[in-house]
């Protein structure tokens, strides 16, 4: 089996939170970067008219320096479920390539990145490795300490698609059986994306609970049925990332013992946490909410 391309593949829409500290990441570390944008069915109204971002994203990555032409970029623009960005990508990735499926608020330490390249190059039955993802919570320096399994990283099966029968948010494929390898221990996943200014998180939390309120889950049972606005209050009020109270009903977090990669070693959210807890922020979209109500 020949040693394909290494690949970073993502799709993006309005992630300018991490773009500037990921982007360059990936590109020194990979051999490939395809990105595609767009916003899928129930937040098509947090994108343009063309279904791209609206925070500064798009044209981030339009004049992001390629002297090696590493980087494909496909917009996409509105479309209906999150396999509708995945597909694009995953068609422009050749059999038998290692590519990395994670979101850009998503990240690994380089060495995990090259002990999983090195175990699909080296074990030929499988065609993924599970990660461990380690979930930041509140700041850069407290994380979620329920481990959650997850696969990320796989080699190119020919048949591969992603399932259209799935969830909106999903890793399946439809084809070849996914067979997961596991290493000694599990590389870590680090997923930063809680760990932003409240108006930015507040934006990700309502799309997360639009994707509840259509997965009629048992578990969110009680986010059907909510209007709009029930929906922004309900998350200011008792979403843990608002209410440091509910997280303690919901996650154990700890402090994060390190490494940091390092796009993070520096950032000015590490340096400054205070940043994320900005009061005044906060009470600008209460005071918005009552406006609206």
């Amino acid at each position: 089996m020949r040693n394909g391309k290494v690949v970073y593949a993502a799709p993006m829409a309005n992630t300018i939170d991490f773009l500037p500290y990921h982007l360059p990441f990936w590109y020194n570390l990979v051999d490939r970067i395809i990105l595609t944008e767009g916003v899928i069915r129930f937040c098509w109204d947090m994108g343009t008219e063309d279904g791209l971002s609206t925070d500064g994203s798009t044209e981030f990555i339009r004049n992001f320096p390629d002297p090696e032409n590493k980087i494909t970029y496909i917009p996409i623009g509105r479309c209906d479920l999150m396999c509708d960005l995945r597909n694009p990508y995953l068609a422009l990735i050749e059999p038998g390539d290692i590519f990395l499926a994670l979101d850009l608020d998503e990240i690994m330490l380089p060495e995990d990145v090259g002990a999983s390249v090195r175990f699909l190059r080296g074990h030929p039955e499988y065609n993924a490795v599970s990660c461990e993802q380690v979930m930041f919570w509140g700041d850069l320096c407290h994380y979620i300490t329920d481990p959650s399994i997850v696969e990320r990283i796989f080699r190119r099966e020919a048949d591969w698609r992603y399932d259209e029968s799935r969830r909106v948010i999903g890793d399946g494929f439809v084809g070849t059986e996914m067979r997961i390898g596991q290493l000694p221990e599990h590389p870590k996943m680090l997923h930063f994306g809680w760990v932003r200014r409240p108006r930015r998180r507040f934006q990700k939390a309502m799309f997360t609970y639009r994707w509840y309120q259509g997965l009629h889950s048992a578990d969110n049972a009680h986010l059907v049925g909510l209007t709009e606005a029930d929906l922004q209050w309900e998350i200011l009020l008792n979403h843990p990332a608002f209410n440091p109270a509910k997280t303690a009903d919901h996650w154990p977090v700890a402090e994060y013992p390190g490494p940091w990669p390092e796009p993070y070693r520096n950032h000015p959210f590490l340096l400054h946490p205070e940043l994320l807890q900005d009061e005044a922020e906060i009470q600008e979209l209460e005071q918005e909410l009552l406006g609206c109500a």
